[in-house]
């Protein structure tokens, strides 16, 4: 049942969590069987809307014509995360808004995920 759940989530336990705590589960094993298919079903829309998301997201850094080192800067000092798979949809709705802006960040942010990086993080 749980291998299922990852397997149409393509990995993202962060999603699958997401998912199953809205039906007020902690754990997949504990889905009910009743509840399963539905629960499978919301996985899956939720996995193809995220991927769409993530495909817009690139076809805009395309279009634009911006650095993918600038785009992980983004996504560093917005959402102190290296890579766009550690985002949700709405994150990278507002990622691609910052991009779209071609907003500027403050030095002080700029050294904050330097120092970040620096440290392994």
């Amino acid at each position: 049942q749980a291998k299922r759940m990852f397997a149409i989530a393509k990995g993202n336990a962060d999603l699958v969590k997401a998912i199953i705590r809205e039906y007020k589960y902690e754990k997949s094993e504990q889905v009910k069987k009743t509840e399963y298919e539905e629960v499978c079903a919301r996985i899956e829309s939720e996995t193809k809307a995220l991927n769409e998301a993530r495909d817009g997201l690139f076809t805009k850094v395309k279009e634009l014509g911006v650095d993918s080192e600038q785009v992980k800067d983004y996504m560093a000092i917005l959402f102190k995360v290296d890579n766009s798979k550690k985002l949700n949809k709405e994150q990278i709705a507002e990622l691609i808004k910052h991009i779209e802006r071609q907003e500027e960040f403050s030095e002080e942010d700029v050294h904050f995920v330097e120092a970040g990086q620096e440290a392994g993080q």
